[in-house]
């Protein structure tokens, strides 16, 4: 993938193509560090000009062969534990 010819200088999007809420992604982060994390939601004005993208994830395979295979909340498990054995 990172040695993929001809896609130099090109955005390539790495996503599920699914999108999720912000507050689902952080609520579902809470759960698993097991915080007890009382996040404030609102507290700021949306951004109304904010442009919502999704990933192309057909293009990303067809330019470098990659596609999705984890689920968000393993992904983000997985993550939480590599950073955690770290320390």
């Amino acid at each position: 993938m990172l040695l993929t010819p001809g896609i130099e200088g090109e955005s390539i999007d790495i996503g599920s193509g699914k999108s999720i809420k912000t507050k689902k992604m952080v609520n579902m982060l809470i759960n698993l560090i097991d915080s007890n994390v009382k996040p404030q939601f609102g507290v700021l004005n949306d951004r109304v000009m904010e442009q919502e993208k999704n990933a192309r994830v057909s293009e990303t395979f067809d330019k470098i062969g990659w596609y999705p295979k984890t689920e968000l909340r393993i992904g983000l498990s997985n993550t939480i534990q590599y950073f955690s054995n770290l320390s």
